[in-house]
């Protein structure tokens, strides 16, 4: 809008020497107006400016807050205790003097889905198998010396999962983790020969006809680099290496397990590995190098398998520079289904 202001050169009721600005509309300022304001006439003049329209303040933009976050739901890592009515520990003790037999508990209440109800098998004063506390964490240990008696052919610290009741043609998941001991390196090891599982699916012997161990296992070997190997047993009832991955000592390893038994093409046999080194690190999808490979003898139609999780070494003479393998595992999740994956991943997340 035009807006005039009207300079007085004097006012009635001020000095002579005063001057007084009026700020008045362009319409009003006439002589009429002058006088009726008590101006002498004359005594004013007119200077036409633009007045700028002051825009309205901006109202502040208000950010909603995030939704509240739902942790995800953690499923009990032991979960494979409840599948069975008994488990077994495979470890030397003290009074093992030249073969063991494996020690079985029954899975009553107070060990059905705990860790730490485990019973500890020690030897020379060293526990070989039992529950300890890692990092916070509840787990179990696992130890083989070198010298050790052997069971069935080789060192043995292991948790057996005695009646998990896997089934040919149906889907399941598994998942855990293992630490290794600082000193399980390949730089220490004997090399190539020095090899040992960490984990292994097993057959129920009355069933089956193979003589050359279970359906798929984890191992570890002194290859530097690829020292994770998994393998399955073909037809033939020879190991067909599937995947390979570096192993780190001293940190955790996650490994999640996607596995479908079968003897026949019919059955769908599949076999699918992630692993995830460094506590909160991402998983890694393993390739596998024999896709579709058949597990194990066709004459084993009815088995029922189940899986260990530990120390089997059958090179009990090649340890190479240290006298031992030392680890600790986190226990076993277990579930049958189809895509299950973020149970089975979520089961080890603390790990």
């Amino acid at each position: 809008m035009k807006r005039v202001l009207l300079f007085a050169a004097a006012l009635l009721a001020m000095s002579a020497s005063a001057q007084v600005v009026f700020e008045v509309p362009a319409a009003a300022c006439t002589p009429a107006a002058a006088a009726a304001a008590s101006m002498p006439a004359g005594a004013f003049a007119c200077r036409a400016t633009t007045q700028v329209a002051v825009p309205a303040p901006i109202p502040p933009v208000v950010t909603p807050p995030d939704p509240p976050v739902t942790p995800p739901t953690v499923t009990p890592i032991a979960t494979a205790f409840a599948t069975g009515a008994d488990y077994a520990l495979e470890a030397p003790s003290d009074s093992d003097g030249g073969g063991y037999s494996a020690k079985p508990y029954v899975n009553g209440s107070t060990v059905a889905m705990s860790l730490t109800s485990l019973p500890s098998i020690s030897r020379g004063g060293v526990m070989r198998l039992g529950p300890a506390r890692v990092d916070s964490k509840t787990v179990v240990r696992h130890e083989v010396r070198s010298g050790d008696p052997l069971r069935n052919g080789g060192n043995r610290a292991e948790l057996s999962y005695d009646d998990m009741q896997i089934q040919h043609g149906l889907d399941y998941w598994m998942s855990f983790a293992v630490k290794l001991d600082a000193d399980w390196t390949a730089a220490n090891s004997a090399g190539s020969g020095d090899q040992q599982s960490l984990m292994q699916v097993h057959q129920q012997t009355s069933e089956t006809s193979l003589t050359n161990g279970g359906p798929f296992g984890i191992k570890w070997r002194g290859i530097a680099g690829r020292e994770i190997e998994v393998f399955s047993l073909g037809a033939s009832n020879s190991p067909v290496t599937r995947f390979t991955a570096p192993s780190t000592a001293g940190v955790w390893m996650r490994f999640v397990i996607h596995y479908r038994s079968g003897v026949t093409a019919s059955q769908s046999p599949m076999l699918e590995m992630w692993q995830a080194t460094g506590t909160g690190n991402a998983y890694t999808k393993l390739t596998d190098m024999s896709p579709g490979s058949l597990f194990g003898d066709p004459k084993q139609n009815l088995t029922r398998d189940w899986a260990k999780v530990g120390i089997y070494k059958w090179t009990s003479t090649a340890y190479g520079t240290t006298t031992k393998r030392g680890m600790y595992s986190s226990g076993l999740f277990f579930a049958q289904g189809t895509n299950l994956y973020d149970r089975a991943a979520a089961a080890v997340a603390g790990f």
